[in-house]
């Protein structure tokens, strides 16, 4: 028998081995459970070859206790794949019939009456095992049977060995059926395993098939190379492509990111991306605002990228409209203060016409009276930009920016907006630069300067500094004695939509100002407590001053033997542009409309440069220059304009072909000269 013995060790252990590496693997508890119950069970046969050789009782004894507690956690494994009730009191009677078995051992009782409830204890734990299978429904397949009926077999095997184990010639045939039954019991669990592992797989690819098709975010997997591996129909729609193949035809690093550095940055992650956002281009050529979160997986040797998309184009629509709302409201408040000046400006300029009249009438000299008439005009050209700077809805591109000039221009526009019983204290402490979109820095210090407001509806002091932080880092701060803000609440204050205004808030305007601080690389910290103010510092990092390269060259102008056609549709700018451009000897062709140059230009007049104002009746100056240069393309051009678009600013703002009005005779002749290579 001790050859049987070792070979059926043997085996049970090999099937210990293999449950526990699968648990290792997977982590399922009940694969944990079933592996010490075989490793028990081949322990019991270890101790049955001691038993044979040595005879030592302690090793019976060990044989019928490794017997009683490999049923029950065997049984505990089961219940757990099989989803069972709680099982654990068969635990507690397994510690029952321990005992009698240990008594009786001691007491020297008969076999029959010490192995009776050893082996009727077990056999009944293995037919509960094969029933709690049979009726589990999350059991199932080929697997459930082969072990269900194994254990159901194994249990009633269990109840003969008292009668049986004492008859010499039945021993070796009953101890090869327990074998036997034993190693087909752990094929069947090994067999159930796999069928369960493999039904869960496939309920979790459909589970994630099913979310993956109807999310509501795209989401989407590529490799290093742009190459679109999959993608769900929201990502498909979002693009505006008319199926998963159609877009699976494209690269994304070619076709569909806008910013080659963005996705230089996502092609070389080596982790998770979270909350990067983005533009992407869609099928028609339009450019939409997403926030991507992706990561590198690497399977199988095998490395991409997957991740989710989220439009929000409309959000940013909505957050530029609302912002712009508010600033459209800071300069409705202005607008007293500014009709006061402009009144101040125009007595300025009416009383110097005056005078010069009077100076003219008695042969003086006028210069000092024009001169005055200068100032008040440049002062009212710095009103009106004002006013435009914080109506438009972007900031275009990204150029230095001198705080303190920023903050001594807007110390005008702060003392119109806010109350009286609002005292303001302007510190300027650096003359560092720092890189930030045109009107940005001025859309924070608003923001925080009206919620500083309403945060002191009795009045109040308004302190902003800006001052030297750190080796290329200055602080810009904005305090005031206001109502505070809950602690409670200051980890909440950045996010949108997040107000303590209720209706009268949009939750937007802390939000935005986090945005702007954010791009231009700063960090903003707050410090705030109730009835005891609030403190914003903003760390801005800084940069190079910029040079006079950008400036246009003074230059002489002599227009002499060139011709230049204007078309502006208010006479009295058209009036004062044509006398200009005469005074330096340049032939002049005027026109009211776009219309009326166009029928000027089909009688073959001969023009070398075409000065244009852009927002005219009729058809604009940008549909006039875009159909001349159709025709002439080697002619030059220039336009004016008070105000244009935010699209159309982008694009010309920083061209030498566009020129913001006001301008004076100077400023016009020395752009006329570049233009014509003068």
């Amino acid at each position: 028998m001790a050859p049987q013995l070792a070979g059926a060790a043997a085996l049970q252990f090999s099937v210990a081995l293999v449950l526990f590496n699968l648990y290792l693997r997977e982590h399922s508890e009940y694969l944990k459970w079933w592996s010490i119950s075989y490793s028990l069970s081949a322990l019991r046969h270890i101790l049955g070859v001691l038993f044979i050789y040595t005879g030592a009782e302690f090793t019976n004894v060990g044989m019928h206790l490794t017997l009683i507690f490999a049923g029950v956690f065997l049984l505990h494994g089961t219940a757990l794949l099989a989803g069972a009730q709680n099982l654990k009191w068969w635990f507690s009677l397994g510690l029952l019939v321990s005992g009698w078995m240990l008594v009786g051992s001691n007491l020297e009782w008969s076999f029959l009456t010490v192995t009776m409830p050893v082996f009727l204890f077990r056999g009944f734990t293995d037919l509960l095992a094969g029933i709690v299978l049979l009726r589990s429904v999350k059991a199932r397949g080929l697997g459930k049977w082969v072990a269900s009926a194994s254990f159901i077999l194994w249990g009633f095997h269990r109840f003969n060995y008292p009668f049986l184990r004492p008859l010499d010639w039945f021993a070796p045939w009953g101890f090869a059926l327990a074998s036997v039954l034993g190693v087909v019991t752990g094929l069947g669990l090994l067999v159930l395993h796999y069928d369960r592992a493999k039904a869960e797989g496939e309920a979790s690819e459909a589970s994630f098939r099913d979310m993956f098709e109807n999310a509501l975010d795209g989401y989407i997997r590529n490799d290093r190379q742009g190459v679109i591996l999959a993608a769900n129909p929201a990502l498909v729609a979002m693009l505006g492509y008319s199926s998963e193949a159609e877009l699976l035809a494209k690269n994304l690093r070619d076709d569909i990111w806008e910013s080659p550095q963005d996705w230089a940055y996502i092609r070389d992650v080596d982790g998770v991306v979270d909350g990067l956002e983005a533009k992407w281009r869609k099928r028609d050529g339009r450019l939409i605002h997403v926030v991507i979160r992706v990561r590198q997986v690497v399977r199988d040797h095998v490395e991409y990228f997957e991740g989710s998309v989220r439009d929000l184009t409309e959000n940013r629509m909505l957050e530029e409209q609302l912002e712009l709302g508010r600033r459209l409201e800071a300069v409705g408040r202005l607008a007293g203060g500014v009709a006061h000046d402009f009144n101040n400006i125009l007595t300025a300029v009416l009383s110097g016409v005056d005078m010069m009249e009077h100076e003219l009438a008695q042969g003086r000299d006028p210069t000092e009276d024009l001169e005055a008439i200068r100032v008040a005009a440049m002062r009212a050209a710095e009103l009106s930009n004002q006013l435009l700077a914080f109506s438009r809805a972007d900031g275009g591109k990204v150029v230095p920016v001198q705080v303190s000039a920023t903050l001594r221009t807007l110390e005008l526009m702060l003392t119109r907006i806010l109350p009286r019983d609002v005292e303001l204290n302007i510190t300027i402490a650096s003359e560092d630069w720092v890189m930030a979109q045109g009107g940005a820095l001025e859309r924070v210090l608003l923001n925080l300067a009206v919620n500083a407001q309403d945060a002191m509806p009795g009045g109040g002091r308004l302190e902003i500094s800006v001052g030297p932080h750190s080796d290329g880092v200055i602080c810009l701060k904005v305090s005031d004695t206001g109502e505070g803000i809950d602690a409670g609440l200051l980890n909440s204050i950045f996010e949108p939509y997040f107000t303590t205004k209720g209706d009268e808030g949009t939750g937007l305007g802390l939000f935005n100002v986090y945005r702007i601080i954010d791009s231009m690389g700063g960090e903003i910290r707050v410090e705030s407590s109730k009835d005891a103010g609030t403190t914003f510092e903003m760390l801005l990092p800084t940069c190079i001053p910029p040079d006079d390269d950008g400036k246009l060259p003074e230059v002489e102008v002599d227009g002499e033997s060139r011709c230049v056609m204007v078309v502006e549709d208010k006479e009295i700018v058209r009036r004062s542009l044509v006398a200009t451009l005469k005074s330096a000897n340049f032939q002049v062709v005027a026109a009211s409309s776009a219309e009326e140059a166009k029928a000027i230009l089909e009688e073959g007049r001969e023009i070398d440069l075409l000065i244009s104002d852009i927002m005219m009746e009729g058809a604009s100056g940008v549909e006039l220059v875009e159909e001349l240069r159709d025709v002439r393309p080697e002619i030059p051009y220039l336009l004016i304009s008070g105000f244009v678009s935010d699209e159309l600013r982008r694009r010309i703002l920083d061209s030498q072909n566009f020129l913001s009005k006001p301008f004076g005779a100077r400023t016009l002749l020395e752009r006329v000269g570049l233009l014509l290579g003068e």
